[in-house]
């Protein structure tokens, strides 16, 4: 029964290993500083994120 239990536990590891997480690359061309140098945009992101109003197309890619 315990040798059953570790291989089990091996091939559980080694699926988990397999699925490793990438960065999405659609946050690559977001220009950050833009965006915080610009008062109103960031107030409509703000809003956005959390829900309060109707988001604008990069608002959108910006929530996922």
């Amino acid at each position: 029964m315990k040798p059953l239990f570790v291989v089990l536990v091996v091939c559980l590891l080694a699926v988990s290993a397999g699925r490793a997480e990438t960065y999405p690359a659609k946050y690559d061309n977001l220009d950050v500083v833009e965006l915080l140098n610009k008062e109103d945009k960031v107030i409509v992101f703000g809003r956005c994120l959390l829900d309060n109003t109707v988001c604008s197309d990069n608002a959108l890619k910006l929530k996922g």
